[in-house]
């Protein structure tokens, strides 16, 4: 089954050489995003059918969200996890990611060709869930303003990658406690048995 949507989240940083941040850093060049024009740390992240994220990560913003799944190890986890269960899990995701036995993406058209009705209803429900995840995203980052204020990301100097992690458990506490009301207009029924503190912590 399905177990939630997996995309990449830009956490946007100062630019190296301006605005208070180091002039110059070892990996400056390679956390510079072309498609976002822009320098920044990137996370992937699975946004759980419960409304709880998981992340991986951090990766230089010049990479490609298809590379940075084959490094995290997650579509492995997920091809083990279903020998184990005896049936498929998987996640949805969009068309910058590969087609795996566990990874869903959207269809791309292809050359000279279109799509059919039910390649495009398919497409059309995985936007739907795309934009759950974003919401959850934007969320994210209004319960947590730091990471909005791009001036104090600054390479080489804040424990940035270790802000975004905590900033994401604290997320996921908020959710357990409170609900996850950006998710939760794409969740079919509320869980009978939700997940405590307790049992996200482990402890």
């Amino acid at each position: 089954g399905v177990i939630g949507y997996v995309d990449g989240n830009d956490q946007f940083v100062c630019r190296p050489g301006g605005d208070g941040c180091i002039t110059r850093v070892p990996f400056q060049a390679s956390c510079y995003s072309r498609k976002k024009k822009r320098h920044a740390i990137l996370w992937m992240a699975v946004v759980l059918v419960n409304g709880l994220v998981l992340i991986w990560g951090p990766y230089p913003g010049r990479h490609h969200d298809a590379s940075v799944i084959g490094h995290s190890g997650l579509l492995e986890v997920l091809s083990d996890l279903s020998e184990e269960l005896g049936f498929t899990v998987g996640v949805l995701a969009d068309a910058a990611y590969p087609l795996h036995e566990c990874c869903y993406p959207a269809i791309k058209s292809p050359a000279g060709g279109g799509l059919t009705q039910h390649q495009r209803r398919y497409n059309l429900l995985l936007s739907q869930f795309r934009i759950g995840v974003e919401d959850v995203f934007a969320n994210m980052g209004q319960q947590f303003a730091f990471l909005q204020h791009v001036q104090n990301q600054k390479l080489g100097k804040s424990p940035l990658a270790k802000i975004y992690a905590v900033s994401t458990i604290l997320f996921n506490f908020l959710s357990i406690l409170n609900g996850n009301e950006a998710w939760s207009m794409y969740r079919e029924e509320e869980d009978e048995d939700p997940v405590t503190l307790e049992e996200y912590m482990d402890v």
